[in-house]
């Protein structure tokens, strides 16, 4: 290391150089001066003379001597090398040491410059602390001869500089710099954005200032200082992390006395950036410093902080614009800025916090007119929904000892918050304000405010050290808040857990009053981020809630309509409810009175509260209790609930009207279950049947026992068995053809799915008892109608071989019918006689049968029957018959009438067997039918022709020998046993279950009649009248003549013939015949026709009953 002899005092004008310093209290007076003055020799000022010319021709020797070498070339000497880093040295602290592998000067335009090889700079420890490899100086060439650098303007190419920050915050340089800065490893992470509060210190930009323009300064002697394509990397041993900056540049230029450009550039691991500044104005006059930058990163701001400082790192890019002003006195006269941060995320230290997703953030700022405040005029934060924008002013301290005052406030805002698919919270009004104090040791919340719909936050914190503590302290308090408004202002970084789990558990709800204080010292604050338990003490909470809605665990039905309250510490959680209700599963709901959920003794800040560490109690029992939907869309009434909450799950029991039916029911939900498993048992009896407008009636009668077993109660699908107990009921026609009498076994067994949208299926549907069996799956619609039935198995009578379908249309069913064999007789009677006790009465029918052997009435089959019959709106639609009855063909068609009109056309060349077929009439024998239908009209109109068949066996003939009418008194009939026809033909009107005849004959060689009157099929009631005519074919003979006929007796009713009159039942008409019509012409006949009214299928009681 060179030695530096320390600097000599400079002589003083004033003072004699010849004279000893002792000597110097002898010339104290004005006398002795003036003598020294006037008597000096002429010989002594001709050495004085001698002496100064001597040294300046020495001077000008060197100064030639020197001028003389420089236009040769650049001046290489080691001895200039040397004292070049002697001359450093002197400028440095103490212990540091400057090598130079060269040195040299030369001239160029202007002055001299030094250029400098190898230039390195070693700490008191031999470290390097800065290596360039090329350095250039421009000085003043007179400085130079009087052994004293003083340089103009720097450039540095190529300059390397590492420094490490060591776990305890110490700084020192790289022990190995050169292999540091020349390792091509790019570093992992960035560091992290962090700002030590404590260490900053107050405005002081007139001292700023000072620094830059001064000639004193320790920039005043530059007029200009190039740094090029450095290298800086910083290592930070507390975190593992390191930044490094690439084609680090810098300029700084007096360009004039009154101004000064500074230009600053690197790239870092997040880009380039650069910062601009200039300052205008001589030393102790009014002076100018503007600043600007762009895409600054924050962390390249904040730097390598100590820990934990501030717990956070972003990248986010950082524009700056700046200007200050200061007086002569160096006092601050203006500030003005704006800055604006882009796009970016804000990573907490604490792992378990999410990041925050910013958009932009910029703000304004100035001082005030009167140069006490900075007033903010704008502060805008973006975040997706979130939306800031806030204004305030900042009170400069007096002095040393005072704090920094603030106020912030907004005037409307939207805060986003982080729990999915919640709205955005609409603020209305925000203020705060408080101190930081000198040193930024702390800072005070002296009050804060916020407001807005359903929410009114007050409250203060103290953050650091002051008021004799340190530490965290906070205080809160809402008024007629949402719940989840206030959960919003919860910091996401504070104790995560808990609040992500009342994020999920509170659902909804008002806290009528709530207050929060938080109080950590720095050891509890320290223990909070990082996820470790707090004193008891340190935090208390207070809330009183009503019209709340809460789900304690995932597994568990959801409270709503909430009021009650809840109490916090730091270990411990009391939720007390003072009423509420249990919701049930398809809008049912259980009323509470009275709750508690507890968390005793936990450490509640590091305690996830997860919902299988939760032990929830309760057990009650509710009378006459009402229930809306309580199974389905069926209530209960009169009900008695039991209900048994513990550490197994829910427990709900009872009994009650379900749907107007007594029923029992169990329902039960297992502690981690999502869902619930449920028995219930229904006494279904006409009552109930009718109340719900089931078309049962007469079909089914008595009461029936519906059990059934559900699954998965909460789910999409409800799952179950079920089966139906008739024993108790009786069956007539609901199927048709099915009968069975009250008290015998049965039941039908199936199994049903409940589908989201309330319909239900029903599968492996089975019945088998001696009155029927079946086996198949149906599917009921949401509004509890039938949608569709198919059976694969269907046995109504022994013997019956058939698959069968219903399926629901819009305004009735179409069935199909296939198989083997089948007993139709059932069948049959709900076509021609339909009731309106019937299952389908009203209903539209679409039928399709195939059968291989239909088994009709009387013993007559039908072979390979196919038969369609649409109705429509009580109307025959269609009608297509074709099969075999007596080896003879039966065909139903549709063609058209004489008029063109659609007619439906039954024949049949055994009109007997067909008769006794369908249970119309017994006694017929052959015969050729032919019957014609209208297909539209109401009531259908229709005609009927039966040709020469015979009546066999018919009491009613035979009754006739008894009555008198014949010529001579012989019998009317000789054989009535077997009476031949050869035409029967009549008019008649169909609908509504009643066919009415008009103009109704029957003729034959023996005997003839005129019918007319109506057969009540929905009454199973009969009224016929007419005339019999014995001889037909004699006795009719001169009636078919003009005026002379219709007065002897009309067409078809001859001379002489008999009325009677048939009335009552279906089955067992009763018969009256009326002796004085045979004597009376014809145009008086009609004077002796019985016309009693008939009442249904009672008799009139003055007719008496033929035997």
């Amino acid at each position: 290391m060179t030695e530096t002899p320390p600097p000599q005092d400079t002589p003083q004008r004033d003072e004699d150089l010849n004279v000893a310093p002792s000597d110097k209290s002898v010339l104290s007076s004005g006398r002795v001066k003036r003598h020294w003055s006037f008597h000096l020799s002429m010989r002594g000022i001709g050495l004085v003379a001698e002496i100064v010319g001597l040294f300046l021709v020495v001077i000008g020797l060197v100064a030639g001597f020197g001028l003389w070498t420089l236009s040769s070339g650049p001046i290489k000497s080691e001895f200039i090398t040397r004292q070049i880093a002697s001359g450093i040295e002197s400028r440095l602290p103490q212990g540091y040491a400057v090598s130079l592998s060269g040195a040299e000067i030369s001239e160029v335009v202007g002055g001299l410059h030094l250029h400098i090889d190898g230039f390195v700079i070693r700490d008191e420890t031999g470290k390097s602390v800065i290596v360039a490899p090329r350095a250039e100086i421009g000085f003043d060439g007179l400085s130079l001869l009087l052994g004293r650098l003083v340089p103009r303007d720097i450039e540095l190419s190529g300059l390397l500089v590492a420094v490490t920050i060591k776990p305890d915050g110490t700084v020192a340089i790289s022990e190995d710099l050169i292999e540091a800065t020349e390792s091509n490893d790019v570093p992992n992470q960035t560091t992290t954005p962090e700002m030590d509060a404590q260490n900053a210190a107050p405005l002081a930009m007139g001292a700023f200032i000072d620094a830059l323009s001064l000639k004193q300064g320790p920039l005043g002697i530059l007029e200009k200082a190039t740094l090029r394509n450095g290298i800086l990397r910083i290592d930070d041993q507390r975190r593992g992390r390191s930044l490094r900056y690439r084609n680090l540049s810098l300029v700084f230029e007096r360009v004039t006395d009154q101004q000064i450009e500074l230009d600053i550039g690197a790239d870092s691991d997040n880009g380039p950036w650069r910062v601009e500044a200039s300052l205008k104005g001589k030393a102790g006059e009014t002076r100018q410093l503007n600043l600007k930058t762009s895409d600054v990163r924050v962390s390249e701001l904040l730097g390598f902080a100590e820990r934990g400082t501030i717990p956070l790192r972003t990248d986010m890019p950082l524009s700056l614009e700046f200007s200050a002003e200061v007086d002569g006195k160096s006092e601050l006269t203006a500030l003005k800025g704006a800055i604006k941060g882009g796009r970016a995320t804000i990573i907490l230290d604490d792992p378990r916090a999410p990041p925050i997703r910013v958009d932009e953030v910029k703000g304004e700022f100035a001082l005030s007119d009167d140069g006490t405040r900075i007033i903010i005029p704008l502060i805008e934060f973006a975040s997706a929904a979130t939306h800031w924008r806030i204004s305030g002013e900042v009170r400069l301290p007096h002095l040393a000892d005072d704090g920094w005052d603030f106020v912030l406030r907004s005037g409307g805002a939207t805060l986003m918050t982080d729990l999915s698919g919640r709205p955005p919270v609409s603020i209305d009004r925000f203020s705060l304000n408080g101190t930081v104090t000198a040193g930024f040791r702390a800072t005070r919340i002296d009050a804060i405010e916020i407001m807005g719909p359903d929410l009114a936050l007050t409250g203060n914190a103290l953050l650091g050290a002051a008021d004799g503590r340190d530490g965290l302290r906070l205080f809160l308090k809402a008024e007629k808040s949402s719940a989840l408004n206030l959960l919003a202002f919860w910091p996401s970084f504070l104790v995560p857990e808990v609040r992500a789990y009342l994020g999920q558990a509170i659902e909804g709800g008002m806290m009528t009053e709530a207050k929060y204080a938080l109080d950590l010292d720095p050891e509890s604050f320290a223990a909070a981020a990082a996820g470790k338990a707090i004193p008891d003490k340190s935090v208390a909470l207070e809330i009183a809630f009503q019209n709340g809605t809460i789900r304690v665990d995932k597994g568990l039905p959801r409270f709503i309509n909430t009021k009650g309250r809840v109490y916090a510490s730091g270990k411990k959680v009391s939720v007390e409810m003072d009423a509420g209700q249990i919701e049930l599963p398809e809008g049912r709901s259980l009323a509470i009175t009275s709750g508690t959920y507890k968390v005793p003794n936990t450490d509640i800040v590091p305690a996830p509260l997860k919902p299988q560490d939760i032990n929830v109690s309760a057990d009650g029992v509710f009378q006459n209790l009402h229930m809306d939907r309580a199974f389905g869309s069926e209530p209960l009434d009169n009900g008695t609930v039991r209900v048994k909450v513990n550490g197994q799950g829910l427990l709900i029991n009872g009994e009650g009207l379900l749907g107007g039916a007594a029923s029992q029911f169990e329902l039960r939900q297992a502690k981690d279950a999502t869902v619930q498993d449920a028995t219930v048992s229904m006494i279904i009896d006409d009552a109930v049947r009718e109340k719900k407008q089931m078309r049962t009636q007469n079909l089914l009668n008595g009461p029936v026992t519906l059990n059934l077993k559900l699954t998965g109660i909460g789910s999409p699908k409800i799952r179950g068995t079920g089966d139906l107990d008739l024993q108790k009921a009786s069956v007539s026609g609901l199927i048709p053809g099915w009968t069975r009498p009250t008290g015998k076994p049965g039941k039908a067994t199936f199994n049903f799915t409940l589908m989201p949208d309330q319909s239900i299926k029903l599968g492996d549907l089975t019945f088998d008892d001696p009155s029927a069996a079946f086996r198949g799956s149906a599917e009921i619609s949401p509004d509890g109608e039938l949608k569709a039935v198919t059976f694969s198995q269907l046995r109504i009578n022994a013997g019956d071989k058939v698959a069968a379908s219903l399926e629901r249309l819009q305004q009735g069913y179409r069935v199909k019918i296939q198989g083997d064999t089948l007993d139709g007789r059932a069948l049959i009677k709900t076509i021609t006689s339909p009731g309106k006790n019937s299952a389908t009465s009203g209903q539209d029918i679409d039928l399709d049968l195939k059968v291989g052997t239909l088994s009709g009435f009387n013993s007559e089959v039908m072979r390979n029957a196919d038969i369609r019959i649409q109705t429509k709106n009580g109307g025959l639609k269609d009608l297509r018959i074709d099969g075999k009855l007596a080896q003879q063909s039966v065909i139903a068609q549709q063609a058209r009438g004489e008029n063109g009109q659609p007619v439906f056309v039954i024949q049949s060349a055994d009109a007997g067997a067909l008769l006794r077929f369908t249970d119309l009439y017994k006694r017929m024998n052959t015969g050729a039918l032919s019957l014609q239908i209208a297909a539209t009209g109401e009531p259908l109109e229709g005609t009927l022709t039966i040709r020469r068949f015979a009546i066999l066996d018919e009491e009613v003939l035979a009754q006739l020998n008894a009555q008198p009418g014949a010529p001579g008194g012989k019998p009317i009939i000789t054989d009535p046993r077997n009476v031949q026809f050869n035409r029967l033909a009549a008019s008649f009107t169909l609908g509504s279950g009643r066919i009415t005849i008009k103009d109704g004959v029957i003729s034959g060689p023996v005997i003839g009649a005129s019918i007319e009157g109506t057969i009540d099929y929905s009454k199973n009631g009969i009224d016929l009248r007419g005339a019999i005519v014995p001889a037909y074919i004699v006795n009719n003979l001169f009636n078919k003549l003009p005026i002379i006929g219709q007065l002897l007796g009309g067409e078809n009713e001859g001379i002489f013939s008999i009325n009677y009159r048939a009335v009552g039942q279906l089955s067992s008409p009763s018969i009256s015949y009326n002796p004085l019509s045979v004597v009376a012409p014809g145009f008086l006949r009609k004077l002796f026709e019985d016309r009693t009214p008939s009442e249904g299928v009672k008799p009139p009681s003055d007719v008496p009953k033929q035997p």
